[in-house]
């Protein structure tokens, strides 16, 4: 006992010896409230990569750890699960609680808390990749030359994509002003609006003004430069990323004739030779062809018309349409349209065949529980699948179970944003329920229901706190799902996932189907992308001090490939 006091002790010296330099950096968007606990009230939001001082002082609540940090000028609490801490110095502005990014060798970003830019409309879902090409584009507006001429002028832009073209948010992945800061737009994980039919592939980035007749000034090409540099350096841009102006892939004069000349003397630059759709077939219609040639002509094409309609027919009758992130059903192409319900990540459901622009997406025409429906296909990955009789949506990726969507087993929503993992997690963690079991899927979609209820009413949680819920019908449900952070297994909710088995293992095993279904899970994992290669498998109790799994069930992942005591 006197030397875990000691082992304290030493930790907090350490920690009021280092906090007038250590930062609370924001892995994911996060609250900062009033208290510590999600019943104080909300003062802001930290951003992504965003940081503020760390005044020293941690404190638990309901199993979360809060730390105490100095929001402008007022005392704030952060739920640790989604900081980093490290040193940094922060600006003096800082100490007004004006929180800037500030990771080594990048930047200084204003965040968005900083211009004070609108929440946007709705979700908007996260890139599906790390983005290997970067699109830069010039405003066509007048510049600005400080920070507080390029705030307005930063949130003009806003207005104007979110006003007139009705997008959710402001298009860009961030906008360079000439005063030389950075100004965080949707960010560097977030689909973007900026490139049309490139918002997957790359970040945006926009430098206020025209640059028609004059390139942009040094401040400003040294931010661009130094943002891309970040990018590359912290694993948010491709190393071997492609540099393109907005004209390389779009009918446009952007970014500006002097700025397109700049950019193409930079590295990793790479022209596109674009091919007009309306010469993808050249026939020369003015020289003279005689009747029997032109009949022969005539009927080429009405073959080569039906084989593509047939080609499209048989392809869209097995096509299916699979969320990458979750995304809203509409009644219509279009945000301002009824929504339906909301597909979950990897569920799936089947295309119709048509997609209509409308409002800056391409809207796709799905087929949902028997009704017409649209979803925005920049959520979407479309994919040849077999879907059951019902059509119900449900995950179809080859090799994987089967997970039953959150929507279809009636989760209630989050209560507040949950932030994504930072990184591919390398660890899986295995939990049992300590109730009883299930072994219908009715039966086990009442149980799920009960543990997000026990969560989120007891635990005073988000969410339910699994990344995925199996049962012993075979089935494995979708609680958190493979990219967000949970709340399963205390100080390790960041660095894997929790597969949490319903039922109590403490005197007998989960039967085969449950047993098959989670390893499943984990090879898919695995194959997706989702949990590294060389990931390692442990119980609860390896973390914790618990039962859980239960000793039967524990008895049994101690024989699974890479378990790790």
């Amino acid at each position: 006992m006197d030397s875990l006091k000691l082992m304290w002790l030493g930790i907090l010296l350490h920690v009021q010896m280092s906090n007038g330099e250590e930062c609370a950096c924001a892995t994911g968007n996060v609250h900062i409230r009033s208290g510590a606990g999600t019943t104080h009230s909300i003062l802001g939001t930290l951003t992504t990569e965003s940081c503020l001082a760390f005044k020293g002082h941690m404190t638990t609540i309901s199993g979360t750890h809060w730390a105490n940090v100095d929001y402008q000028g007022q005392d704030g609490w952060i739920s640790s699960t989604y900081l980093a801490f490290r040193t940094c110095t922060l600006s003096n502005s800082h100490n007004t609680g004006t929180d800037t990014h500030s990771t080594s060798g990048c930047p200084s970003i204003v965040s968005r808390n900083e211009w004070h830019a609108r929440a946007p409309a709705h979700h908007i879902g996260p890139l599906p990749a790390v983005p290997g090409n970067v699109y830069i584009h010039h405003g066509a507006t007048p510049g600005c030359y400080t920070k507080a001429d390029c705030i307005k002028l930063v949130q003009s832009y806003q207005n104007y994509h979110m006003d007139t073209h009705h997008w959710p948010d402001i298009g860009y992945s961030f906008i360079i002003g000439e005063d030389g800061n950075i100004y965080e737009g949707r960010g560097w994980n977030t689909i973007g609006a900026h490139t049309y039919n490139h918002n997957y592939d790359g970040l945006g980035f926009c430098v206020m003004g025209d640059f028609t007749t004059h390139a942009p000034n040094n401040l400003a090409i040294n931010a661009v430069k130094s943002l891309i540099n970040c990018g590359v350096q912290t694993g948010r841009i491709a190393q071997n990323y492609v540099l393109k102006g907005h004209r390389d892939v779009g009918q446009t004069s952007c970014p500006g004739d002097k700025f397109y000349a700049l950019i193409k003397t930079w590295p990793h630059y790479h022209h596109v030779n674009k091919i007009s759709h309306r010469n993808w077939l050249h026939v020369n219609v003015t020289a003279p062809v005689n009747s029997k040639l032109r009949v022969e002509m005539d009927r080429l094409f009405l073959i080569l018309s039906l084989f593509l309609f047939c080609q499209i027919k048989s392809l869209t009758a097995s096509e299916c349409a699979c969320a990458t992130s979750d995304v809203h059903v509409r009644t219509a192409a279009g945000t301002t349209h009824h929504i339906l319900g909301t597909l979950s990540t990897g569920s799936c459901v089947a295309f119709k065949g048509q997609v209509s622009p409308v409002g800056g997406y391409h809207w796709a025409n799905v087929d949902y529980h028997g009704q017409n429906a649209w979803i925005a296909s920049e959520y979407l990955t479309f994919k040849a699948c077999s879907l059951s009789s019902s059509n119900t949506e449900t995950h179809s990726t080859s090799g994987c179970p089967t997970i039953i969507s959150r929507s279809e087993w009636g989760a209630r929503a989050p209560t507040q944003h949950n932030s994504r993992l930072p990184a591919t997690p390398g660890h899986v963690y295995i939990h049992h329920g300590a109730t009883p079991g299930c072994h219908t899927k009715a039966e086990c979609i009442q149980r799920v229901r009960s543990y997000q209820n026990y969560h989120m009413d007891s635990h005073g949680w988000s969410d339910i706190g699994y990344s995925f819920v199996i049962g012993e019908d075979g089935n494995v449900y979708e609680a958190r799902g493979w990219d967000t952070v949970g709340a399963h297994t205390l100080h390790h909710n960041t660095d894997g996932l929790g597969f949490c088995v319903m039922g109590d293992f403490t005197t007998h095993a989960p039967n085969d189907l449950a047993i098959n279904a989670v390893k499943s899970l984990i090879d898919c994992g695995v194959k997706l992308g989702k949990i590294t290669h060389n990931y390692v498998l442990k119980g609860h109790r390896d973390v914790g001090q618990t039962a859980c799994p239960g000793d039967k069930l524990y008895a049994l992942i101690k024989t699974w490939p890479h378990y790790h005591h």
